[in-house]
């Protein structure tokens, strides 16, 4: 097993090594600071000037959560290969599916969204899956330690609109202070994924994995990403309040590790410019200027640091949520689709999320190994410190072996 993930981290490295270049000029509908901030670009981060190096995916069919002393995660059947559009072959996916934790048929302590936040067929709206991107950030900046979270305390959020670019990153305005983006589709995919979950885990339904096909059809057929299509869940399942409940949950948890990983290129000091200031409004410029420069070879150190304190993040704000607490199973669940997406050929790899970062594979170790040794602290690892608490799963240069 440790020579399979040599050799897959070796061959990531080697197909992503390329970098790309956006041609999209970027275009910022003036929003207050903190959400919503619109434009085009090439994700990435670092100071003013200086290409960005992006967002991971996260998650992995098979995998546990540690601590709890289940096999993995989802409902069984979950983790099958979904049945791909007419013209394509689904891959075959290796890994066994995994258990559930959350039984079918029950909800935990998950409390009920709130009023508004679905449509009709009982999917989010867009409207409100933005919202809840900046309410999860701020709830993983309040959960900080008070050093770490004077230096990123009020970093806007823009949710930047370009209709085929998927993903997140942290940056620096013209001023040098610090912003952090997430592209619209990024947010319309972690809905959508929550929503099948929710639902399959509820009725034995296999709509998880056919969402991750009809995605990559349209990556391979240079769409826009898509959210389910209307009516893909039969009603009145589809408005069951525990499959709301439920999905509200996975998005939440989706979101917190991504956006913490981003956080964490702030706090951790990777970007330059999170100092106490934070930018006081996104524009079109400073998108541009991220679109302007190639996009580097992922640094590896940077993005299990990130990785690192983007989990301890989200366990440490989990605590603080009303009810079921967030765990890392979001992570898991992001990486498990993006590792899908993957062996849907090269025309998926050139996805931002996954074209800038190490191979989903790489960092599923590193997840489970945070959130391991997190519990088995008693929650005493806060995000911001002592970065590496555990062996890594193989060298990393810079990191001395």
């Amino acid at each position: 097993m440790m020579k399979r993930a040599k050799v897959l981290a070796v061959v990531a490295i080697l197909t992503l090594a390329g970098g790309c270049r956006s041609e999209s000029q970027p275009q910022v509908a003036g929003t207050q600071p903190g959400y919503g901030q619109p434009g085009y670009g090439q994700p990435g981060y670092g100071q003013p000037g200086q290409p960005g190096y992006g967002q991971p995916g996260y998650g992995q069919p098979g995998y546990g959560q540690p601590g709890y002393g289940q096999p993995g995660y989802g409902q069984p059947g979950y983790g099958q290969p979904g049945t791909a559009q007419p013209g394509t072959t689904a891959p075959p996916v290796t890994t066994a599916p995994p258990a559930t934790t959350v039984p079918p048929g029950t909800t935990g302590s998950l409390p009920a969204p709130p009023l508004g936040s679905f449509d009709a067929g009982g999917t989010m709206t867009p409207v409100f899956i933005r919202q809840e991107a900046k309410a999860v950030l701020d709830a993983l900046v309040a959960a900080l330690p008070n050093d770490t979270r004077a230096r990123v305390m009020g970093i806007p959020l823009a949710v930047i609109e370009d209709p085929k670019e998927v993903n997140a990153f942290a940056g620096c305005d013209k001023s040098g202070r610090a912003f952090m983006g997430i592209t619209a589709p990024l947010l319309t995919l972690q809905a959508a994924s929550s929503e099948a979950k929710a639902f399959d885990e509820l009725y034995g339904t296999q709509n998880y994995g056919e969402y991750v096909s009809s995605v990559a059809n349209s990556v391979r057929g240079g769409r826009a990403v898509q959210g389910l299509a209307p009516g893909k869940l039969a009603v009145p399942g589809a408005l069951d309040p525990r499959k709301l409940s439920r999905q509200k949950f996975l998005y939440d948890e989706q979101l917190a590790f991504v956006l913490g990983h981003e956080l964490a290129h702030h706090y951790r000091g990777h970007t330059g410019c999170a100092n106490g200031g934070a930018s006081t409004g996104v524009t079109g410029e400073d998108i541009g200027r991220l679109l302007s420069n190639a996009v580097p070879v992922f640094n590896q150190p940077l993005e299990v640091e990130a990785d690192v304190n983007g989990v301890r993040n989200t366990l440490d704000a989990g605590k603080r949520q009303q009810g079921t607490p967030w765990t890392e199973e979001g992570a898991l669940m992001t990486l498990d689709f993006f590792n899908r997406l993957s062996q849907f050929g090269p025309e998926v790899l050139l996805l931002g999320f996954l074209q800038t970062h190490p191979h989903p594979t790489f960092r599923i170790p590193i997840v489970q190994s945070t959130a391991q040794q997190w519990r088995q602290s008693g929650g005493s690892q806060p995000a911001g410190t002592n970065p590496f608490p555990f062996p890594l799963p193989f060298p990393i240069p810079g990191l001395g072996g």
